[in-house]
Order: structure tokens, then C-alpha cells, then sequence
């Protein structure tokens, strides 16, 4: 267990408790390790001791102290070898060096080191009592923080697979807000539904579908997010993206290149035949451009973030009509016009949305969806 963890796992508050910290002392004269440990004991602090390096690194190993009081001159190795080799073990390792020999090359060696700081020998109690409190309370803090920052790290990772690193820069700034409200934004959207996922289920059964459904919707999700976008909500058998780069022509280029990386995603798994059931995947992907409402909806108790708009809906009907027109990803015009050149995958063609005649765009060279 790491020191880190020794302090992680101990009930400190805000108060530095010597009886919350274990000091390892290493002092080869017997009499004077005596000495020292009923000085720290006498200011409450739990002690052990070792009478050389080597056993000194056995205590180590067996359970690391939050701090080590190491004498200089010890019969096996100086003071300063065996903190290396500690930290070695520990990283997070601290220790005070004390000696009778206060010449400045051996207090320039400990310092440099990383011993906190250095003590002369014999201990004066006053003096020792206040070094302690201060380097432990700094040795609590640091640890705090090094948590504090490891669970950061663990949460951003987690919402990585959710948010883009804008978007996640803004929740970690503070800067999204825990109320329903939310804001007007120009944004392009991606809708994405994996077909036959009902007849799917029938044939291989709730539990395997669930196993065979949940590594493809993590794979498209991280698709999603290399190419700068943020999965807004999961819906079941498919999702919707959200790509708000920068500038519009960013958001728009992202999630077109999104539609042919997921197009050449399931190419690769249907060749790769891994499962039976891996021939029969089948997909649409609907992607538009425009202004869109982006916030939180519901109470206090229960917040959803949500997007509304014509965009989302056009987006929508897009990807419906890739399972007629047998093109599995389909793009607005407004998307290819705002990427800023036609994009080299995708061909222009007519169709009718809503009663109207209109262009639109559909990716090509791809092989046929599955016909259910």
C-alpha cells in the first residue's frame, strides 16, 4: 500500500492528528533508536523501527510508513541510498534525515535528494515536534491532492466517452449548469440506428443481444468522439451526436468524415465474420446542419439534457430514408455546403422530404444495407 493510499484510507479532517501518521525510524545505535521513539511516541505519533537499510526496506515492503526518520550513517548503506531505493517502492516516500555531522555536503546531498528536511543530532523535542507537524501536514495535503486529481482523471475518462473535449472542458470548468435551462446554438447533428435490432433479439435472445449490442454502441461512441463530437443520448439500439467545433465548417466536416469512418466500421466487422450474426447488420445514419436548442430539462431531482429543433428532426427523417433508398448515410445540404467543398465520399441526388424535391447528399462506394 502506497502512502497515498495509507492516507486515503485513514479518517484525517483538517486537523493533523499524530495519531493518524506511523513513522518509520532508522537509527542503527540502538540505545539512541530508543530515545527517538519515546520522543515520538511521547507526541503520540505510532512508530517503528529499523536498525539498517536493509531492514529498514523489509518494513517498507511490508507496510510503508508516512514518513521516514533515517539516520545518516547506517552500517549497510547511507541514509540518502536507502531513501532512493524507497522511493524506488514509494514515489509518494517522504523523509527527514538527521546526523550528528552537520557539514553542508551531507545536508546538500539529503536535500537534494528529496528529504523534506534535516534534523541534527541529538533530537531537541520542540524542535522535532514542529518539523513533524509541519512536513506531515504538507505530506496529508499533497496525498489529498494527488486523490483529488486521480479521481478527476477517472471521471474525465469516464465522460470522454460521452463528451467531446470542448464540451467536457465546460462541464469540468463548472460552466454547464445543474438547472434546466439551456441555450440557442448552431450545431450539426448525427442520428444513428442500427436495424433489425428487434429481430435480432428474437433470434439470439435478450441477454446475448445485450452482449452482442453493447461493444458495437462503445465502439460508435468513440468514433463519435475522435472525430470532436459529443453523444448527446443513447437511444437504445442507436444515438444521437452533437458536433459544435469551434467553427461550423469544423462541426460539419467532423460529422460527415463520422458517417464514413462508422460506414467503414461495419464494413470491417461484417467481413470479419467474427459472429453469425455479424452479416446481418444493417444501419442508417442521418446528419444536418442548423440552429438547435441544447440544455437541461426536468427538476431539481431529475435533469436530462436534451436537444430540440428542426435540425434534430431533419436529421431524423434522413436517416429513414436511408433504409429506402438503400444509401446507409445521408447528409443535408446545408451540412456539405458549411464543410466548405464537396466532401470526396459523398454524391449529390434528389429525393423527397416532407412533400418537397429536395438535394441532399448520400455517401458512396458502400456496400448495400441488409434488406429486412
Amino acid at each position: 500500500m502506497t502512502q497515498t493510499e495509507m492516507l486515503n484510507t485513514s479518517n484525517i479532517d483538517d486537523r493533523t492528528r499524530p495519531g493518524d501518521f506511523e513513522i518509520l525510524v532508522v537509527e542503527d545505535n540502538p540505545v539512541a533508536a530508543g530515545l527517538v521513539k519515546e520522543l515520538l511516541e511521547l507526541l503520540r505519533y505510532r512508530v517503528r523501527v529499523a536498525t539498517t537499510g536493509a531492514n529498514a526496506l523489509e518494513e517498507i515492503r511490508s507496510r510503508q510508513a508516512h514518513l521516514l526518520l533515517i539516520d545518516w550513517h547506517l552500517p549497510d548503506m547511507t541514509g540518502v541510498e536507502l531513501f532512493k531505493t524507497a522511493r524506488e517502492l514509494d514515489p509518494d516516500c517522504t523523509a527527514i534525515m538527521m546526523s550528528v555531522d552537520k557539514s553542508t555536503e551531507i545536508l546538500l546531498q539529503s536535500l537534494d535528494a528529496g528529504a523534506e528536511d534535516f534534523l541534527e543530532k541529538p533530537l531537541a523535542l520542540g524542535e522535532l515536534s514542529a518539523r513533524l507537524q509541519n512536513i506531515l501536514e504538507s505530506v496529508k495535503y499533497r496525498s489529498q491532492e494527488r486523490a483529488l486529481t486521480h479521481e478527476l482523471t477517472l471521471k474525465k475518462e469516464m465522460l470522454s466517452r460521452y463528451f467531446s473535449a470542448d464540451i467536457l472542458d465546460t462541464i469540468l470548468r463548472g460552466e454547464m449548469k445543474n438547472q434546466s435551462g439551456g441555450k440557442t446554438i448552431f450545431a450539426t447533428i448525427l442520428v444513428f440506428d442500427l436495424r433489425n435490432s428487434t429481430g435480432l433479439a428474437e433470434s439470439m435472445g435478450a441477454l446475448p443481444f445485450a452482449e452482442f449490442l453493447n461493444p458495437i454502441i462503445v465502439d460508435l461512441m468513440d468514433l463519435v468522439t475522435d472525430q470532436g463530437g459529443s453523444v448527446a443520448r443513447l437511444t437504445g439500439d442507436g444515438l444521437i451526436a452533437l458536433f459544435t467545433r469551434d467553427a461550423q465548417q469544423l462541426s460539419a466536416r467532423s460529422a460527415l468524415d463520422c458517417g464514413v469512418r462508422i460506414e467503414a466500421y461495419f464494413k470491417s466487422v461484417r467481413e470479419s465474420g467474427i459472429d453469425q450474426y455479424t452479416d446481418q447488420l444493417a444501419y442508417g445514419i442521418g446528419i444536418a446542419s442548423g440552429v438547435v436548442f441544447t440544455g437541461n430539462i426536468g427538476t431539481h431531482q431529475r435533469l436530462d439534457f436534451t436537444i430540440v429543433g428542426d435540425t434534430l428532426d431533419r436529421a431524423a427523417r434522413l436517416e429513414s430514408l436511408t433504409k429506402k433508398l438503400q444509401i446507409p448515410v445521408l447528409s443535408d445540404n446545408p451540412t456539405v455546403r458549411i464543410s466548405g467543398s464537396e466532401h470526396p465520399r459523398y454524391a449529390a441526388l434528389k429525393a423527397r422530404v416532407k412533400g418537397r424535391d429536395l438535394t441532399i447528399f448520400g455517401l458512396k462506394n458502400t456496400q448495400p444495407n441488409v434488406q429486412h
